[in-house]
């Protein structure tokens, strides 16, 4: 009996890994190959083009959908048997509902992404110490884009307050924040140095989403219990 309640849940989250990740890729074609491009880059130089186009494509291509995401991973969460019906029309929903707020946010973190990653080039070439620490803030930043874009698709609030609410997540869980990036990039790096190079590559959005995910749902378990013991 418990091996079948095991089986069955392992069932469920590869089905729901593979619905996650086939979603990413559908709505997020460009850096699927630009993902691609950079695996076959020869020179610093089309890497650094590749990396300077993937950054403007943030606001535009990635934010919305890495919003339709996560409320896909809310949608699973809600139904009881973890197969949620009728979800293409919730995903085109979704996707209209949330474009202009994931953009506007997405927007505000490409501009700060694209500034450290630029400081990083130019700095940290000649100081190895400076790289490492933009690399830090390149983590907590990316760590606060995520739960910006987390309380977008979880909460309707005005613009300043995703952006302040990213923040003071980030803040208050810095560890976890580097930790978290931190395995992300490693696993993005064996992506493109292992010869499961296929598997990490399909799964990887669905481990982001996932993460992303965790992390906002125990934020706002923690700001419950914070009020209940108030």
């Amino acid at each position: 009996m418990n091996f079948m309640r095991m089986a069955d849940g392992l069932a469920h989250t590869v089905y729901q890994f593979i619905v996650l990740s086939i979603l990413w890729f559908m709505l997020d074609l460009p850096y699927a190959a630009l993902m691609m491009m950079v695996s076959y880059a020869k020179t610093p130089d089309e890497i650094k083009s590749i990396t300077l186009l993937a950054v403007a494509l943030i606001p535009f291509v990635l934010s919305p959908a890495l919003v339709v995401v996560d409320r896909v991973i809310r949608r699973f969460r809600a139904e009881p048997e973890g197969v949620p019906t009728k979800l293409i029309p919730f995903i085109c929903s979704s996707y209209r509902q949330n474009y202009w707020a994931s953009c506007a946010v997405g927007a505000v973190y490409a501009v700060m992404i694209g500034l450290i990653a630029n400081a990083a080039l130019v700095y940290g070439a000649q100081f190895a110490i400076l790289f490492w620490v933009y690399a830090l803030f390149f983590g907590l930043t990316a760590f606060s884009y995520l739960m910006s874009l987390a309380f977008v698709a979880g909460r309707n609030e005005t613009f300043g307050q995703y952006l302040k609410n990213g923040l003071l997540v980030t803040l208050g869980n810095p560890l976890k924040a580097v930790l978290g990036i931190g395995l992300v990039g490693a696993a993005v790096y064996l992506t493109f140095h292992s010869t499961l190079f296929p598997i990490v590559f399909f799964f990887l959005p669905a481990v982001i989403g996932k993460f992303a995910q965790a992390g906002y749902q125990h934020t706002i378990a923690k700001l419950i219990n914070i009020k209940e013991a108030n």
